[in-house]
């Protein structure tokens, strides 16, 4: 199998001083599930953020050595040309969800990749079902339920069919209905794609 992400030597300062990442030397593959564990400030977000690009390219700070992701070094791509290869879902979906209504925030990404309406409708037929949001398709994303803004969340990400996709604390809101959902929707495209699963 392929190395989807590959961190080598990797270290990431912030500008305050704090050393969020430290000499890390990873290979995550096509088809694996990784789980990251860590208390509270232990670098899980800014390793999330790395492998999309935000780091070094929004957040500020040293970044030494090197991260590749889907073939591409972060240094030397922008965030536009990752998120066609990686997906993110933060854990608190309302900084995420921008469409008028769920059928709309699927579509976003997609439509702005120019991905053809043939190819997004067969998308979404795969998707809405993935996520359990079947007969809300017209429901605005903020009248949702916690896990259901989630699983919103994480069918906008789904629309993009990343070979990479990142979960950062998806749960951490979310009751044990709503997490058990959202796990689900996740192995279900782990299986459909073989996709890279990395949680923290």
């Amino acid at each position: 199998m392929e190395d989807l992400v590959v961190f080598d030597d990797f270290t990431f300062t912030y500008p305050d001083g704090t050393v969020a990442l430290k000499n890390l030397n990873l290979r995550f593959k096509k088809g694996e599930s990784i789980g990251v564990i860590g208390q509270n400030g232990a670098g899980k977000t800014t390793l999330c953020r790395a492998m999309m690009g935000v780091v070094p390219h929004i957040k500020e700070g040293k970044m030494e050595g090197s991260l590749v992701v889907g073939g591409m070094k972060t240094t030397e791509h922008n965030i536009y040309e990752i998120a066609q290869k990686a997906g993110l879902l933060l854990q608190n979906p309302d900084t995420s969800l921008i469409a008028n209504d769920v059928t709309a925030e699927f579509y976003f990404g997609p439509e702005n990749l120019g991905v053809s309406r043939e190819d997004i409708l067969k998308r979404f037929d795969w998707t809405i079902k993935a996520v359990r949001l079947e007969g809300m398709e017209d429901r605005p994303p903020t009248d949702l339920s916690g896990g259901q803004k989630q699983r919103c969340a994480l069918g906008s990400v789904l629309m993009m069919e990343p070979e990479i996709l990142i979960l950062d604390e998806p749960t951490s809101q979310l009751d044990p209905i709503g997490t058990t959902e959202v796990f689900t929707a996740a192995k279900d495209l782990k299986e459909r794609a073989n996709v890279l699963t990395i949680i923290t």
